[in-house]
């Protein structure tokens, strides 16, 4: 068995970590990492304070063995929250990603909690190395979501030598014993794993996205930074993303000049615009889907297409369900005449309190043609003046794909900030047509 300096810091077996993805990596997965003898973590990103205590506590009942929490930290500022509930409860390490760890340290060290930083450049690892972190983790561009530009194999000795004696644990590609001992020929003293946990038993990821994670190979990816710029997310100038290649991809990359001045040209449609075969892609591989039908859907008499993606989805073991909300549409009961129209099972509609509950486990909320029955201002904007107005909760889903021919408002006359969450698409144009297309998308998929 191999042991290094990073069992000794972390109090592990293995120097072997899982990488703390916001959409995989949960409590479980981290506790089995730990109970395997590794340094399981916690992705905190993207949840709630009280969903990561949960997790937290998850992996405690689990396992005694060591784990931690990591962050999107260039985000904490947004929701210190976070930061603060894993402080609170004392977990035994912190790993923070994409920003300077020093605003933190002094909490962590205070707490007894031991910090990681994952660096992409020498520059990143000599910051943080001053900022005091206990290791550091190099992650090179072959590693799968947001990374640098710079490979593995150059990475590492780099950041190695410029450390030196502080422990370097090598993140990017490593998914087997020959690619781990290639981490350590190169300095490392630990390895950072992170799509190679994305299809295990624990991982939060749906049944079907594990299936297609295991479908595709390395030369179905690519190192990009178009979704960041189409979204207008603002990730630090040296970091792009590895994703599956998608026909958005196929069309955007390599023409990011052309992204910006777009951008600045047509506004928010281009920012969050999407394919039907992008659409196809998100749905095929989820294992919920919620339909939330509006007027839009009434104007394009769409009912019938969703009810033939119902079918289709529904083939692949995908479980559908109808979000009605009371004042859809154009009166009460609208959407579910529509919907009786098209044979859709009425077990299958759930009004606004049952179906609430359902989103935040959900893989793609599909928001056909409803606007401000969706709108979180509803919720959250105590200047709104739709504030208090009951809304279906479609922001907790995990992604949201909103159909509507234009960003315009809805009948309220305000914008809705749901189309801009980064976690939301849109496919623009008339919702029949657009299903249409979704629908033959996962027909070929």
């Amino acid at each position: 068995m191999i042991r290094t300096r990073v069992c000794d810091v972390f109090g592990i077996e293995v120097p072997i970590l899982n990488a703390p993805m916001a959409s995989a990596a949960g409590g479980e997965l981290a506790a089995a990492v730990s109970a395997a003898g590794g340094l399981g973590f916690i992705g905190a990103m993207g949840h709630d304070a009280a969903w990561l205590r949960a997790q937290i506590r998850l992996v405690r009942e689990r396992t005694d063995k060591p784990f931690g929490v990591g962050f999107i930290s260039y985000r904490l500022p947004q929701v210190p929250e976070l930061f603060q509930v894993a402080i609170d409860e004392r977990v035994p390490a912190i790993a923070h990603s994409f920003a300077d760890p020093a605003p933190y340290m002094a909490a962590a060290q205070a707490a007894g909690v031991k910090v990681i930083a994952q660096v992409q450049n020498v520059a990143g690892a000599l910051e943080a190395a001053r900022a005091g972190v206990n290791a550091l983790v190099a992650q090179g561009a072959e590693a799968g979501g947001h990374t640098g530009f710079t490979s593995v194999l150059s990475l590492v000795p780099d950041v190695v030598a410029a450390v030196t004696p502080l422990p370097v644990i090598a993140a990017g590609g490593i998914a087997s014993g020959e690619t781990l001992a290639a981490a350590f020929m190169l300095g490392a003293e630990g390895a950072w794993l992170g799509t190679a946990f994305l299809a295990s038993p624990e991982s939060l990821y749906s049944e079907n996205k594990k299936r297609r994670i295991l479908e595709i190979s390395a030369a179905d990816t690519v190192l990009t930074r178009v979704f960041d710029l189409a979204k207008g997310e603002p990730w630090p100038d040296h970091i792009a993303g590895r994703a599956a290649r998608n026909t958005f991809v196929d069309r955007w990359h390599g023409r990011e000049d052309q992204i910006r001045a777009d951008r600045e040209a047509t506004g928010a449609e281009l920012a969050v615009g999407v394919s039907a075969d992008d659409v196809a892609a998100m749905v095929a591989y989820a294992n919920q889907v919620i339909v939330v039908p509006g007027y839009g859907m009434a104007v394009a008499q769409a009912q019938h297409s969703i009810r033939e993606l119902a079918d289709q989805l529904e083939k692949r073991g995908i479980e559908v369900k109808y979000a009605i909300h009371p004042v859809a549409g154009r009166m009460p009961g609208h959407m579910n005449v529509l919907l009786a129209e098209a044979n859709v099972p009425y077990t299958s509609l759930y009004d606004m309190d049952e179906i609430n509950p359902e989103f935040d486990r959900t893989d793609v909320a599909l928001v056909v043609g409803a606007n401000d029955v969706t709108n979180p201002a509803a919720r959250e904007d105590k200047t709104s003046p739709i504030y208090g107005m009951p809304i279906l909760n479609v922001d907790k889903a995990m992604n949201v794909v909103v159909l509507k021919r234009s960003m315009n408002s809805g009948f309220a006359g305000i914008d809705n900030p749901l189309f801009d969450d980064p976690k939301t698409v849109m496919l623009f144009g008339d919702a029949k047509k657009s299903i249409d297309g979704v629908v033959a998308g996962v027909k070929a998929l």
